[in-house]
This record gives C-alpha cells, structure tokens and sequence, in this order.
C-alpha cells in the first residue's frame, strides 16, 4: 500500500497536534524527563546493541562492530551514578566474524557476554569487582554451526546459554550449556552440549527465563512443516541438570512465531507469542503455567481480532502482574504500539491500551518495569522523511498509560538521525537507560531517566459505612483527594473520620491494625484502604430513640455507583465516502458520531451524523455518509456517548477520507 505524502499526513494529524496542546495540562500522568542522547561508540559500523544494568546500577551496553575486515565484539560501561560511558572493550578474537552479542549481569555485579563467533557460540565474563574482561571461550561444538545464543544468569550465578545449532541430519535442534556458580563453561568437546528439542526437527529461535529457585525454561520456535510453526517449552527443574520433554504451548494448526518469555518471583512462567492465521493476519496470543505445576495452561488471545499484530515483548513486575507490548496495524496502513496488562493475582488479561498511533512505521517496541511498578516502553518512529526516531511512554506505579493525544510519548534521540532498534534496561532504584543504533553511520548512542525521588500513595475507602482519610503530610484528603506524590523515605500519617453514623473498623494494605492513625514510609507505590461500617448500636427506650433520631441526621446511603462512558473506538476507516466506525460501549445509551470538515471559502460545514441507541454494552458500528465534495479532506470526527442515567463522554479525532486511510479510534 502507497504511504500517504508528508503533507497528507500533516494535515490529517494537524488537529490531533493542536488537541494535544489543549489537553496536556489536564493530563493525570506524571511527569517524564529523560537526559540528553550521549555517545556510546562515538565510532561508525556498529549494529545489534544490548544492555543490562547490575544491582547498583552500572550499565554495560555490548554491540557488533565491523573493524574494516570483520565483525568484533565490544563493551563498554557507565558506572553507577554517572552519565559518562568509559572506554571501549574489545570481547573477541579478531580474524573471526563475531555477531548477535547478549549480556546478562548476575546478582553479585559479574556480567557474562554471549556471541555467535564464525559459526560457533563464545562468552566472555567480567568479574565482579573489576573492570577487565576475561579471554573469550567456546562454548558450542566446533564442528556444528551455532547460531543466535541467549543468556540468563540465576540467583546464586549459575549462567545457562542457550542456541540453536545444525544437528547435522538436515535439521536444527536447541542446544544448552551452563557455567555452575563460581566454575566455568563446560569444554564443548567433552561435555557436549545438552539437546532441548528433538534431533531431525527443525527448531530456532530459543529464549531463556530462569526462576528465583534456579529452575530454568526455554521456549522456541518449532517448524510443523507445512502447517507452520508451533511454540514449544523444555524446563529443567532447581537442582536437576536434566532437561524435561519439550511441551507444545501453541494450538495444532496455527502458525505462532517469535516467542517471548518471563517468570515472576513466585515461579509462575509466562510466553507469549505471534499467531498467525490464514489471512496472513497475526494476534498475540499467551500462556502461563501456574508456580508448582508443569502443565500449561490454554492460549489467552490479548489483542484485537482483525487487526495484524507482531513482535510481542513480556515483562513481569515484582508483584507478579505481567504485561505485553506489541506492534499492532490495523489493515489500513495505521500502525500503534499496543499493550495489556495481566494483573497480579489474576489469570485475565486486560483489554489493550494504545501507547501511539501514527500513520508511518513504529517499530521493534521493548519493554522494562521497575521494581516499583512503573512500566516504560521504547520504539521507533518513523517520520514523513522515513528517518526514525526512539520514543517511550511510560506507565506509572499504580496508574495508566498515558493517553498518546494529551499526553504524547516523549523523543529519545535527536530529530533526523534514523535511530533504531532501541534496548531498555531499570536498575533497582527506577534509573532507566536506552540504548539505540544509528542506521547508517552505526552510532550507538543512550539516553538516561534518572531514579525517581517521589513515589505515588494511593488511599481508598470500603465498607458498609463512609468516612475520610487526611495525611500529613499534606497532600491526601479522600474523599475529594484521595492520590498524590510524597518525596521517598519520607513518613506520612494517615488518620481516618468516621462519618456520623459510621465507625472506623480497620487498616489494610500499607496500613493494618484498628487504630485510626496508620504512618507510612514512603519506599515506591503505595497503597491503602480505611475500612469503614455502618454504626449497628441502637437505643433501647423509645425516648431514646425519639432523641437520637432529633439529634443524629441519618448517615446517607452511598450514592450510587454511575454507569461507564468509557467506550472504546476498535476500528475507523474510509470506504468511497462513508466513514465506517466500530465502537465498543460499556453500557446502554445513546452513542453520536458527526463529521465535519473545513471548507476553502467557508466555515467548518457538517459532513454526517450517525446516532444509535443501545440497551446493554456491545459494539456496534455507525456509518457516516459524507458529501462526495468532502472526498480528499481532513474530516473532523467527534464521536460523544451518553450512558443511560449517567453522563456523557466526547472524543475528537481526524480522518482523512479516501485516500488515504483513517486514523485508528481513540479510546474515550
């Protein structure tokens, strides 16, 4: 499909522009700020860059570079608290071509580098405590070809690679070695690496999770023959150095790609993955396998149906919910960086938010959550000059996503340079740090977000009863004001107030106990509830009650909770000259969709309206029908919902009618 011209796509995004000024300083997310790009490898030629981040927060970045003659490996380090990268390492033997590094950084500071060296798997590992690289080592087969190795380090060190390799019967099979805690890599000619999947069958692309108690499970792409591909799992238990049969995770038939994986603290492991079906249309599909267990549980499906969604990237916080971000096009040449959240405790996933909506390529989505929560993705953005640049949006700690119009992904790298291919790593304390690659010159630069200082408490009331909850410091005082930021390591006292009529029964969350004060160390996000019931004491004379009922005004019942607005727009697009919209509403009402669009000579002029009325929540699907002379312009659309017995919600956004495509919905 032709992509529209630089000036389509500046009239078409013009008001969303101008929306986004107006609606920014209504925005509820907090405040993002990221430092200014800095050099890397200041040198050229330099591509497939990784990061990981020890626990006191030094990054080591390793990357491909070509020297003239061949590809070598190289490192370098920002040490904890600096913005300064130091010199560059060189990791590989030179006369070989080296490529497709990894880094893992274990709990004690030592970081370990895997790469594909002329066919075969190395590493090389540096010592916690220094700064010297030790010589590289092989760690495959000399006679078997080895390709795209990954890493993952457990609690007390013990370092698993994992690979694919030619098995030499016309197939490939996946292939592990792992390094004990304090020993080193087993020599390949006498321990011969350990077989994942099975030899004769055609399985690549491995990824590897390892558990808190040193279980570790692989995941990989397996070739069904003409039917596609499946996505299969192997484990091998804590303590065992014996490798399970592999597990199918995919359904028969489908054709799934590019599997992801990630394991909560409490042994719970998580793949995703593409599935794509016999329109060449893909869906991010899931599948977990409680802690404890062996089995895995039946695919979820987290994106929409209809749209093509690819690339999913997992990640899992410290309480366990898990999230998922992918690239999604809807099939009109609209692209958006999409994700759903698993909830901890939960085994549903959540309905996708949209991170960004563009009308040109956003690619390659990376995803790191704090250990606080936050939650920041990074992309790249392609521009009407076909450059790209590195974006990121970020969830905070107890919040939402924060919406791509009001509240719009911040730029990482400079204006024109075509960065791409973006890696993010956290350290403990929040500190995030990006690194990308400049196509063409092969820059590597990064960019850091330090720790934050400030971290959310969020209050909330339940019970049969009402009453209030004040902090002091000032910042809370829920009913009306029941969140805010509170300065970290800091102490706040909460007191809860009965309503008349009510008593306090007690704290939970961050707060426990009956007492009506509850103080709280601010150390992330952080939560609590006031329970409060209906006062049951009753007088016992009926000159008692004729007093009380004088003196004590009746405590009100809690108003009633009002119905949802919040609807969702699935899919806009033009066909001749009718805008076809499918909306999804919560709840019964009365959903209005109009266009209007700027004529040369006059005003704005009404292009359609579209009005149905509902009785329960569904989607349905408004049709507008334009005049034929709105053809070719940039037609605003406000779509407004009306819930029954509530009140109503509006959106805005442009379409530019045939050609070229809509703009996807919004979410109101």
């Amino acid at each position: 499909m032709k992509k529209p011209s630089a000036a389509t796509v500046i009239a078409a995004l013009a008001f969303a522009v101008s929306m986004a000024v107006v609606l920014a300083s209504s925005s509820s997310a907090e405040a993002v700020t990221w430092g200014a790009p800095v050099d890397v490898a200041a040198t050229t030629g330099n591509s497939s860059q990784q990061i990981a981040v020890a626990p006191d927060g030094a990054a080591t970045a390793v990357w491909s570079h070509f020297d003239g003659t061949n590809y070598i490996i190289q490192a370098a380090t920002r040490p904890a608290g600096s913005n300064t990268w130091g010199t560059l390492d060189v990791l590989s033997v030179t006369g070989q071509n080296n490529t497709y590094p990894q880094i893992a950084i274990a709990a004690d500071g030592s970081a370990t580098a895997i790469w594909a060296s002329d066919d075969r798997i190395c590493a090389a590992t540096r010592p916690a405590g220094s700064n010297t690289w030790g010589p590289p080592v092989e760690i495959s087969m000399v006679s078997t070809f080895a390709y795209l190795p990954q890493i993952a380090i457990a609690a007390d060190g013990a370092a698993t690679a994992v690979w694919y390799a030619d098995d030499g019967s016309g197939g490939y099979v996946i292939q592990a070695a792992t390094r004990p805690a304090g020993g080193s890599w087993p020599d390949p000619a006498v321990d011969t690496p350990v077989n994942l999947s099975v030899v004769g069958e055609i399985s690549f692309y491995s990824e590897i999770a390892i558990a808190s108690d040193g279980s570790a499970t692989v995941v990989w792409q397996h070739s069904e023959g003409p039917s596609g591909y499946s996505i299969q799992a192997a484990t091998r238990p804590a303590g065992s150095n014996t490798w399970g049969a592999p597990a199918v995770l995919s359904a028969t038939g489908e054709d799934a790609q590019n599997p992801q994986i990630a394991i909560a603290s409490d042994g719970t492991a998580t793949v995703v993955w593409q599935r794509q079906d016999g329109l060449s249309v893909n869906s991010i599909q899931a599948a977990t396998r409680p802690a404890g267990s062996n089995t895995w549980g039946i695919p979820a499906v987290l994106s929409a149906m209809g749209e093509d969604a690819r690339y999913p990237k997992l990640a899992i916080a410290s309480d366990g919910s898990a999230t998922v971000v992918w690239h999604n096009t809807d099939g009109f040449a609209v692209n958006s960086i999409q994700a759903a959240t698993r909830p901890a405790g939960s085994n549903t996933w959540g309905t996708s938010s949209e991170l960004y909506v563009t009308l040109e390529d956003a690619q390659n989505p990376q995803i790191a959550i704090a250990f606080d929560g936050s939650t920041t993705v990074v992309w790249a953005h392609e521009d009407v000059y076909s450059a790209h640049t590195v974006q990121a949006a970020t969830r905070p700690a107890g919040g939402s996503w924060p919406d791509p119009v009001a509240d719009p992904p911040a730029d990482l790298s400079a204006a024109g340079l075509d960065a791409r291919y973006p890696q993010i790593a956290v350290a403990p304390d929040g500190a995030t740090t990006v690194v990308w690659g400049e196509v063409g010159s092969g820059l590597i630069q990064a960019v850091t977000r330090a720790a934050p200082t400030s971290a959310l408490l969020i209050v909330s009331t339940a019970g049969s009863g009402s009453g209030s909850v004040v902090s002091s410091l000032a910042g809370i005082s829920c009913g009306a004001t029941c969140s805010a930021s509170f300065t970290l390591s800091s102490t706040v006292t909460l007191t809860a107030t009965p309503a008349s009529g009510s008593t306090f029964a007690g704290w939970s969350g961050a707060c426990t106990g009956t007492s009506t004060t509850c103080s709280v160390t601010i150390t992330g996000a952080t939560s609590a509830t006031a329970t409060f019931t209906v006062d049951s004491a009753a007088p016992t004379t009926p000159g008692a009650a004729a007093a009380t009922t004088a003196s004590t005004p009746t405590a009100t019942a809690a108003a009633p909770t009002p119905p949802s607005n919040r609807f969702r727009a699935l899919s806009s697009r033009t066909v001749g000259t009718s805008i076809i919209t499918s909306i999804r509403l919560p709840s019964a009402g009365r959903v209005t969709q109009r266009g209007v669009y700027r004529r040369v000579s006059s005003a704005r002029r009404a292009a359609c309206t579209a009005t149905e009325t509902v009785t329960r929540a569904t989607t349905v699907t408004l049709i507008c029908h334009l005049e034929a002379v709105a053809t070719r312009r940039a037609v605003v659309v406000t779509t407004t919902f009306t819930p029954t017995g509530g009140t109503a919600r509006t959106t805005t956004r442009t379409v530019v009618v045939s050609p070229p495509p809509a703009l996807p919905g919004v979410t109101g």
